[in-house]
């Protein structure tokens, strides 16, 4: 049995191992405009696999090929969610966010013209965008949270690790062809819905499948906005992830707090 999460000090190791793995990606995403592409996602997206690689290759250093697979075997174990009441809220939260922000930019002027809903690619985006999303909380939740969570507690840990995921995003959005107010929204987006995510991994006993929910369902919303996400506007959803947080906060955890003690890693 290894420990959960790893040790503290590997963090800045992990930070940067996923900074030199995302390199190659930039420069891909840099040579392949965006415009070329079936939907407006730029190839630097696929550096979603960088956490997990970053993260075994050093749970593989530390603790071995046993290690690596005891860190991959609680991350997928999809039975750890609980309570089980929270498996619908987790698929609902953030599509609702999303449909309120969308609905706010209609009723605002604000909506796309002629607005096309790719409900015929919705299959094959919630694989894509599941996919993706385990391969990111495997590691930035299964492995950078919670040493970050017993120094600072849920908020500090999520706007810390907030703040790294928005800058590790900041190319690809540059690359997404967006404006400069697209781009600033949209990374503090990021970093409210990184602390979104800390919190739907809490309350369901730490579940790294529950922050695989609420990302992949966000990416789906996101782009089952009219016409593969052209309708989707960062500030807009920004000003609802921040309402939602603000009523979180008001209903605070004990085991949020700094110090709050760990569980091991248990496959039960």
């Amino acid at each position: 049995m290894i420990t959960d999460p790893p040790p503290r000090f590997s963090l800045p190791v992990f930070f940067g191992l996923i900074l030199a793995l995302s390199l190659p990606f930039w420069v891909a995403g840099a040579l392949v405009p965006v415009d070329k592409l079936p939907i407006k996602l730029p190839i630097s997206a696929l550096m979603a696999v960088n956490p997990t690689i970053a993260a075994l290759i050093l749970i593989g250093r530390a603790n071995g090929t046993s290690g690596s697979k005891q860190f991959l075997q609680r991350a997928l174990a999809v039975h750890r969610f609980r309570p089980r009441r929270w498996f619908a809220v987790s698929f609902l939260i953030m599509p609702g966010l999303l449909g309120l922000a969308y609905a706010m930019a209609v009723l605002l002027g604000y909506g796309t013209p002629n607005p096309d809903f790719p409900l015929g690619a919705l299959a094959m985006m919630s694989i894509v965008f599941f996919i993706a999303a385990f391969a990111e909380e495997i590691g930035w939740q299964g492995y950078a949270f919670e040493p970050l969570q017993a120094r600072w507690g849920l908020w500090g840990a999520g706007l810390r690790l907030g703040v790294v995921w928005a800058l590790w995003h900041i190319i690809p959005f540059i690359q997404t062809g967006n404006p400069s107010w697209w781009i600033l929204w949209q990374s503090i987006y990021t970093v409210l819905f990184r602390m979104l995510i800390g919190w739907g991994y809490v309350v369901t006993d730490r579940s790294v499948f529950a922050a695989v929910i609420l990302h992949a369902t966000s990416n789906i919303a996101a782009f089952m906005t009219p016409n593969y996400g052209s309708g989707y506007n960062p500030l807009l959803a920004t000003l609802c992830i921040s309402a939602v947080l603000l009523l979180i906060s008001l209903n605070r955890s004990k085991r949020f707090e700094p110090g709050h003690k760990r569980q091991s890693l248990t496959l039960l």
